[in-house]
């Protein structure tokens, strides 16, 4: 008898699991459908229950990521309008979905990269210029193969263009690795003959 409450047991857990991740892709695949079809709300409310449902699945740190998308996208679509009180709302809501992501173990997956890009790109939307550079130097520093180092260069560069974020006035916590290098003037150049 109790060989089969065992099993009827281990049975129940295991069919409980795959009903979790076949809802879980289904979910997902509606909400990326969503995404698509411009409807960032309904979207953002599928992700947000893929994460009630499990944090530990394989779509969960993406599903994250995409929560933050659809608020750094309601962020720009409020810029558009010039509607700058709910932009900023919306941005800030967008970095604590992208600093999120961070909570899930698998430091290597390609949502890591994306969302450690983003939150500088939106402190950059959000008039952050200090906080846009630390963040995209440490990017840089951390995830020098990603697809977003030339973009993230390039936010450094107009950073650098409103000269915003100096060497010096980055945040004092900011490890000397991450520091931009300044060429070294006490060194005296080669003469060429």
């Amino acid at each position: 008898m109790k060989r089969i409450i065992v099993t009827g047991l281990i049975l129940a857990v295991f069919v409980a699991g795959a009903f979790a991740y076949i809802t879980i892709s289904k979910i997902y695949q509606e909400a990326m459908e969503d995404l698509e079809a411009g409807r960032r709300a309904e979207a953002r409310k599928k992700f947000e229950k893929i994460l009630t449902i499990s944090k530990t699945h394989s779509l969960s740190d993406n599903a994250q990521y995409w929560i933050g998308e659809t608020y750094f996208d309601d962020g720009l679509s409020y810029d558009t309008l010039g509607d700058t009180v709910n932009a900023r709302r919306s941005y800030k809501k967008a970095v604590e979905a992208f600093r999120a992501v961070f909570n899930f173990t698998d430091r290597e997956t390609p949502k890591y990269m994306d969302a450690a890009y983003k939150i500088a790109l939106t402190y950059f939307r959000m008039g952050e210029f200090e906080k846009a550079y630390y963040e995209a130097v440490k990017f840089i520093a951390f995830y020098p193969e990603s697809k977003n180092v030339p973009q993230a260069r390039e936010l450094i560069a107009k950073i650098r263009g409103k000269q915003v974020a100096r060497t010096d006035s980055l945040p004092a916590n900011l490890p000397d690795t991450l520091k931009p290098s300044r060429p070294d003037t006490t060194r005296e150049t080669p003469k060429t003959q």
